[in-house]
This record gives structure tokens, sequence and C-alpha cells, in this order.
């Protein structure tokens, strides 16, 4: 059973449950991201607007932290958490945007 939001939504793909696109969540500095996942997974981009323009962050493997020059993200549970280089952190829940 799928655990982590990559998992769920990765299933849900998989069974034709969900269509791939742009996930909005809104985070706790009060800005909505929403997020693309591309690479099987291994790719996340992350927009401060629905059309702005990507960060790209990648992962080496299933499971690994994404990473960009300035920024890391994990998942905590169905949480995306994103961290600066600064080590600033914004956790971000899925399906709220304003």
């Amino acid at each position: 059973m799928p655990t982590t939001e990559r998992d769920i939504h990765a299933s849900q793909i998989q069974d034709g449950s969900a269509q791939s696109g742009r996930h909005p969540y809104q985070c706790t500095d009060g800005q909505s991201r929403f997020v693309d996942f591309k690479n099987e997974g291994l790719t996340m981009e992350v927009r401060k607007s629905y059309e702005g323009e990507p960060l790209v962050l990648n992962a080496p493997a299933q499971g690994f932290q994404y990473r960009s020059a300035n920024l890391s993200a994990h998942f905590r549970n169905t949480n995306l958490v994103l961290v600066t280089s600064e080590g600033a952190k914004v956790v971000c829940e899925r399906g709220r945007k304003r």
C-alpha cells in the first residue's frame, strides 16, 4: 500500500484513477505551490503559480530527496517539505489552494 504522496500519485497514475498534472499545495509561508512529477517520479517541478516558471528538482532514486542548487524537497507522510540552502523550511499540504 502506498504511504507517501509520491507513491500515492504513482499508483493512481498506474491504475488510471488519477490523471497526471499539476498538483496544488498550500504552504506554511502563505503561498501556494503547484507540483508536477516527471521522469517516473525522479523529477519534480515546483511552481509558485499555476503557469509560473518551474524550479526543477531531481532525485537520484526513489525514496531520496529531490535537490536543486538552492532547494531540497522531501515528503513527510503526505506533506511536501521544502528546505532552502540557508535552512529555511516550508511545509506544504496537498489539495489546498487559495
